[in-house]
């Protein structure tokens, strides 16, 4: 006789399946380059993506704040579209801004003025930057923890 097996009710099981979705989400959207007016409606569903995968308000405005000024660059000083793609997992939000240029970003060599300073403020704000170069363009990669 094989021994009595349990099984977990609908709702066990519900919860636990939302457990899991909750461990690992993402986003991932192409803006096109000539839809920088798209830049507010992608913060404001940043912003709740972030808080529904449970990161602090403060966090998640540190997460919106890189997205923007990832994106911003990205549509502002190159041709094509731009790739953004989000992921959540064990603690840690990672954030890629995709772009046709294949210019390396650095500091705007302009003095004062209100350009240049994006990938500084990312720096400052972000737990770790790194940018991968491709042939055909490139890709600003985030990591932030989730608090």
């Amino acid at each position: 006789m094989n021994p009595p097996t349990t099984t977990a009710t609908r709702a066990e099981t519900g919860r636990s399946r939302r457990a899991r979705q909750r461990s690992w989400r993402s986003l991932s959207l192409t803006v096109p380059g000539d839809r920088p007016d798209l830049l507010a409606a992608i913060r404001r569903l940043v912003l709740a993506h972030t808080l529904d995968c449970g990161a602090t308000e403060a966090n998640a405005e540190d997460i919106e704040l890189c997205v923007s000024e990832l994106l911003t660059n990205a549509l502002r000083y190159t041709e094509g579209p731009a790739r953004l793609e989000i992921s959540m997992h064990d603690g840690m939000m990672f954030l890629a801004v995709s772009d046709t240029s294949t210019r390396t970003p650095g500091p705007s060599r302009s003095a004062g003025g209100e350009s240049g300073r994006g990938l500084h403020i990312v720096n400052k704000v972000a737990h770790e930057v790194e940018v991968r170069a491709y042939p055909w363009g490139k890709t600003v990669a985030v990591s932030l923890p989730l608090r």
